[in-house]
């Protein structure tokens, strides 16, 4: 996932920056703005899964810039950090639907806790969607996609198994990762990691059914690097878990 972080405080965006665990949360490492409009701007052009802001700020202060993110219709999730204890300044953040309202000095821990809330409910959505758009058939090369995208959605069916990544499917297709994922979902309804992991699943669960291999070999074999998180993905997309479909067959 995509965050940017905003504070008209050159410090206190790079000090938010540093100290976070963002790959440990899914996330790349952000971009820093002092400046909201100019952030603004690029979550305009930008796939942008979370913004971090402070609430004031010359020419567009956080909640203003939260009403104009809410205009443009864009799924966005918003973390405010405001050195303001004030319940009017939080009612209102809430009352525009930001996920969280931090005071300043921030604490590591509390902004981690509201990524990882927002990476769950992310993953959650995006397996459940991934669920509804991809049949395990051949349904989703029958629709009429983008070219780029037809390309890249059969080359997911075909390597599933290999290390991919937005940034890898990107330079292998010579496009621009962030440009790649909207168009993807744009085109799908759904994320390019919700697909290239539901795609991984539905090859787990046919293995499951139709051979002899041991879970971790299965979970390996179509591209998780751990069993534990295999085990993880393949309960939230089915609702079941991969010993289960051994215990069916």
């Amino acid at each position: 996932m995509k965050a940017i972080v905003i504070d008209d405080e050159p410090a206190h965006v790079r000090g938010i920056i540093r100290h976070v665990d963002w790959e440990g949360f899914g996330f790349e490492k952000p971009e820093g703005f002092t400046d909201a409009v100019e952030a603004l701007e690029f979550i305009k052009q930008t796939a942008v899964d979370v913004v971090i802001t402070d609430i004031k700020m010359p020419e567009i202060d956080g909640l203003e810039l939260v009403q104009r993110i809410n205009k443009e219709g864009m799924s966005v999730d918003i973390i405010i950090v405001s050195g303001y204890d004030d319940f009017p300044y939080a009612q209102e953040a809430i009352r525009l639907g930001v996920c969280a309202y931090l005071l300043k000095p921030l604490k590591t821990e509390e902004l981690e806790e509201c990524l990882e809330t927002i990476r769950d409910k992310r993953l959650k959505k995006s397996l459940t969607d991934s669920k509804k758009n991809t049949a395990g058939d051949d349904s989703n090369e029958k629709k009429v996609y983008h070219p780029s995208i037809k390309k890249v959605i059969q080359y997911v069916n075909e390597n599933y198994s290999n290390d991919l990544t937005i940034r890898g499917l990107a330079e292998i297709f010579n496009m621009n990762p962030d440009y790649l994922s909207a168009l993807f979902k744009k085109e799908t309804e759904i994320n390019l990691n919700g697909y290239i992991n539901a795609t991984r699943l539905h090859a787990a669960h046919r293995l499951l059914e139709e051979t002899d291999c041991r879970i971790n070999e299965v979970a390996y074999q179509v591209g998780f690097s751990t069993p534990g998180y295999f085990a993880e993905q393949f309960r939230a997309f089915y609702g079941y878990t991969p010993s289960e479909v051994r215990k069916k067959g």
